[in-house]
């Protein structure tokens, strides 16, 4: 029948919650053990938090999809996806970028086939390779335009013969990857002597010969 005094020593303690922001390209599993493909902030997940409470996640993720799709028309070749960086490749070849073709449309200078890798928002991806037949191939383009190159293999010195007087060229000497060694532009010459000795390695180079009128011809050449 006494008084029975109690004293609450209460201490409440709240849920926690936060968001984790994600990049991905093309897809992302979360926490929660889903495959995400698509941009999203909706799911939300719980973990307990270290003091007993449920601790609540929400995942805001943003997903780049690369349209990886490239339409034909005639001997053109044009990347759907607009907004990206652009490096088309020779399937033929290894696979090997093709020098100064980065833009979104492509125009083979022959017979083969050709992909291209797109880059945008961090993220590269590669289309799948096209064939392109039908074109005149560039030595019959260029029946006029006939290029002697001696001697062939050689030690880095040689002479590129024109066989008549070419008011501008540019000649460009790369590695069969695709990387630049050398490059230079004449006007009215009709032959030029190029000594590039002990500046290159045992192996194969392409040599691209760049006309006035657009048109090119493209040589294989050994250093040994």
């Amino acid at each position: 029948g006494c008084d029975s005094i109690v004293t609450l020593d209460l201490t409440i303690l709240n849920p926690t919650s936060g968001t984790d922001v994600q990049s991905a390209c093309g897809s992302y599993t979360w926490i929660d053990g889903n495959t995400y493909t698509n941009s999203t902030d909706t799911p939300v997940f719980t973990l307990m938090g270290s003091n007993g409470c449920d601790s609540i996640v929400t995942l805001n993720l943003t997903i780049t999809n690369i349209d990886l799709t490239v339409n034909q028309t005639d001997s053109t070749l044009m990347a759907a996806q607009n907004g990206a960086t652009y490096e088309w490749l020779d399937c033929q070849n290894g696979s090997v970028k093709i020098p100064g073709e980065t833009g979104q449309s492509f125009v083979p200078q022959e017979n083969g086939e050709y992909a291209v890798v797109i880059t945008m928002d961090g993220c590269a991806d590669t289309s799948a390779c096209i064939m392109v037949t039908g074109i005149v191939g560039i030595d019959e383009i260029l029946a006029e335009k006939e290029v002697r190159i001696y001697p062939n293999p050689n030690n880095g010195q040689f002479r590129i013969d024109f066989q008549e007087l070419v008011p501008v060229c540019t000649i460009q000497l790369m590695t069969i990857q695709g990387s630049m060694i050398h490059t230079e532009s004449h006007r009215n010459r009709q032959e030029v002597e190029l000594n590039l000795q002990g500046k290159l390695a045992q192996g194969t180079y392409l040599l691209w010969i760049s006309f006035e009128d657009g048109s090119i011809r493209k040589s294989k050449m050994v250093i040994h």
